[in-house]
């Protein structure tokens, strides 16, 4: 099944500069990727040929995403 639109809300890793940070940190509520899987992912399997894609990114991320 292939989709025309989707919302993809990929669970990025974060640099955490101290450690108070560590424990709002992403990786303390959920399991993250790192940039390089989630490029890896597989997303031509499921997306139409002519598709629209909404990209959820953080400031953090803004260049990766």
């Amino acid at each position: 099944m292939k989709f025309n639109i989707l919302y993809v809300d990929p669970p990025w890793a974060y640099k955490v500069y101290s450690k108070k940070g560590q424990g709002r940190s992403a990786e303390n509520h959920y399991r993250t990727m790192n940039v390089e899987d989630i490029y890896g992912l597989d997303i031509q399997s499921i997306a139409a040929d002519d598709c629209i894609l909404f990209l959820w990114v953080t400031f953090p991320c803004l260049e990766q995403g």
